[in-house]
């Protein structure tokens, strides 16, 4: 099941290859993996993720990780956000997709209540106390 997290972004838990066709009648241009290979038996690997993508058309953007998103995860989804493509992000559950969306969300939000009028859809702000290390 895809949730909307916005009007241009849905998360999932795990897409089979043969799913990617149908991302790609809704009007999916990106998609985007966050989940590593062998994280479970079955799963498909990313490469095979990666040709069912190339096959319809879309873009596919493997930034795995596991536990809590990296700056480059998030900086990824900003990335996306900022061109305006419409994009299905996955993991195992959706959880981790989703908090990479929340997380430049909560990046966009702090920076404009710095400067709102610098704020550009998709920047990312280093100085969320999420990215500082202890």
């Amino acid at each position: 099941m895809n949730r909307f997290l916005d009007a241009r972004v849905s998360v999932s838990g795990q897409v089979a290859p043969g799913q990617v066709a149908d991302l790609a009648t809704d009007g999916v241009t990106v998609l985007v993996c966050n989940r590593p290979d062998h994280e479970e038996p079955g799963q498909p690997t990313l490469a095979e993720m990666a040709g069912a993508a190339e096959a319809v058309g879309i873009r596919f953007v493997a930034r795995p990780f596991q536990g809590r998103p990296g700056l480059d995860a998030v900086e990824v989804m900003a990335e996306i956000l900022g061109s305006g493509e419409r994009a299905h992000a996955f993991c195992r559950s959706g959880m981790r997709s989703a908090a990479t969306w929340a997380l430049d969300v909560k990046s966009i939000m702090a920076f404009a209540g710095t400067n709102p009028k610098t704020i550009k859809v998709g920047e990312i702000c280093t100085d969320v106390p999420y990215f500082t290390e202890p």
